[in-house]
């Protein structure tokens, strides 16, 4: 349970790094995104 728990804050740390990143380097990409909804 312990460990599985630790994987899932891994993984959410890692999405979040992810999502820092692709806002660094796609800015008007995701701009895009956010006009079209």
């Amino acid at each position: 349970m312990q460990h599985s728990y630790l994987l899932s804050i891994d993984f959410k740390i890692t999405s979040l790094t992810d999502w820092i990143v692709q806002l660094k380097i796609y800015p008007l990409s995701l701009s895009a995104k956010l006009e079209e909804k």
